[in-house]
């Protein structure tokens, strides 16, 4: 039959010891992985908060084309059809200045043309700076815990 030595107090410290570092290591571990997660989390946010900002930028540049297109349709109309309301009793006259009004109003439509991407750009920059200014604000809420969070994953 065999004996087993009975440990010592010593080897038993030991013992301690090596398990009380290995569970300090199993925490260092749980803490890392924890703030790696956070980071995953705020880059995740930073990243959505651009998309949005982005989105909101994309979508006010278009809809200054489409509203500056349309404006531009109108001065257009307005500077060729100006001579025929004045000169509606002698057609004429009207039919031999149309040419001219016509070259006139698509000079005058091209240099409004010209100020579009300008004017998208401005739109654009103040869009997505409001967008900005509100998700910092939104950002405040999300610290407080009063807002909503989108999470890249559960804990």
């Amino acid at each position: 039959m065999a004996t087993t030595k009975t440990p010592t107090i010593e080897e038993l410290q030991v013992e301690i010891e090596k398990l009380r570092n290995q569970l300090d290591a199993k925490t260092d571990d749980k803490d890392d992985q924890d703030e790696i997660n956070e980071m995953a989390d705020d880059a995740t946010d930073a990243a959505l908060d651009e998309v949005y900002r982005l989105v909101q930028g994309i979508n006010a540049a278009t809809a200054e084309l489409l509203r500056s297109g349309a404006d531009i349709l109108v001065k257009l109309n307005d500077d060729v059809t100006v001579n025929g309301h004045t000169n509606r009793d002698d057609l004429t006259r009207t039919l031999n200045r149309l040419p001219a009004d016509l070259q006139k109003g698509y000079l005058r439509a091209l240099r409004r043309v010209a100020e579009v991407p300008g004017r998208m750009a401005d739109k654009f920059a103040k869009a997505h700076r409001d967008a900005s200014e509100k998700g910092h604000r939104d950002g405040a809420r999300h610290e407080s815990g009063a807002g909503h969070r989108v999470s890249a994953h559960s804990n």
